[in-house]
């Protein structure tokens, strides 16, 4: 099967820039399941529940994996694919959390409240037998390796300073602690909780597309399954751009044309209550955010600036090298949209 990413002439690229460096602008296209997703009429309902498909999906994965290794972060997305094995009583061979941070104190970090406050407090009262806890402590020293060391063309797509979140991070930093289940599992599954429903309001219908730059965080992961938009499990993906189209029109009787309700916009809040289970929103950063730049992402590099002064250079010099750069890409510089679906009024 296909791969999520971009193609020229059939030759596979995980990073749009790599394609462009090698074929100019020409027949560049991203590829997100348009030939999987073709079959079904997303105007008609999908039957079941949501909860039902949460339930589905999350056995689905367990009988087709030997290891599944959960990515948890606290957030909605994480914690409804938490719930759907923990509550139906599925199996996770291993759930891992991921800390970051320019001190070593993890705790002390605004940036990481998140994590110490709803995560790991969760993780601790989770009561599952034989499950492996791993709670990744990337500090100071990991953090600059992997400034002074990666690929951000292959491995993300940008200078992020908290890139090592990203599993594709992760299994280069610590490959201590994430290569051993392959050498003793045939099979090994990496589950994260990609995507969110996003969809659009024109000409007085919904539609359901996402822009490319909204994969190269997580496309580069090893053994990556998506849980809420797979191949194997389209039903899943079209079932929650549904709902959250019921919920829409529901709560707002009049829809302005060319709304756009995706997770970095007003609306973020809206998309979670239709398809996410509750979390503790007290302990939120994200609240309200519109910007590119999370307010996560705001904290640790004001941290990186107050306390670790090695981290913070080696972060300007990797976005000097990259605004240096980035004029060779301005041109092509559009995102790519994937194939857009309509789900009627």
């Amino acid at each position: 099967m296909k791969r999520v990413g971009w193609y020229v002439n059939n030759n596979f690229f995980l990073n749009k820039w790599e394609a462009i460096e090698k074929h100019g602008n020409k027949n560049i296209s991203f590829y997100f399941y348009e030939d999987i997703f073709d079959k079904y009429d997303w105007t008609k309902p999908i039957d079941g529940s949501l909860n039902d498909l949460y339930w589905l999906r999350a056995q689905q994965l367990r009988d087709s994996y030997d290891y599944i290794r959960l990515w948890y972060t606290g957030g909605s997305d994480s914690q409804t694919m938490l719930n759907a094995f923990v509550n139906n009583n599925i199996f996770i061979d291993e759930i891992v959390t991921v800390r970051v941070g320019v001190k070593d104190n993890f705790d002390d970090l605004d940036s990481e409240v998140e994590i110490t406050k709803r995560a790991i407090p969760n993780l601790k009262a989770l009561n599952i037998k034989n499950t492996k806890i791993t709670v990744v402590p990337v500090g100071p020293q990991k953090m600059f390796k992997n400034l002074d060391n990666q690929d951000y063309f292959k491995d993300v797509g940008a200078v992020f300073l908290r890139s090592p979140v990203y599993a594709s991070s992760i299994y280069t930093l610590f490959p201590n602690l994430m290569l051993p289940a392959h050498d003793k599992y045939e099979t090994v599954a990496n589950v994260q909780g990609h995507l969110k429903p996003r969809l659009e309001y024109k000409n007085n219908q919904f539609y359901c597309s996402y822009w490319d730059n909204e994969f190269t965080g997580f496309n580069p992961s090893p053994n990556i399954e998506c849980f809420y938009s797979s191949p194997s499990f389209p039903t899943l993906h079209i079932k929650q751009q549904q709902v959250l189209q019921s919920y829409l029109k529901e709560k707002y009787k009049r829809i302005e044309n060319n709304s756009v309700f995706s997770e970095n916009t007003e609306f973020k809040h809206d998309i979670e209550r239709a398809t996410r289970d509750w979390v503790d929103r007290s302990v939120d950063l994200l609240k309200g955010q519109t910007s590119i730049i999370s307010n996560k992402s705001k904290l640790a590099i004001k941290e990186a600036f107050l306390y670790n002064k090695r981290i913070y250079d080696a972060y300007q010099e990797k976005l000097y090298y990259f605004k240096k750069i980035e004029p060779r890409f301005l041109q092509h510089r559009k995102s790519l949209k994937t194939k857009e679906y309509c789900l009627g009024p």
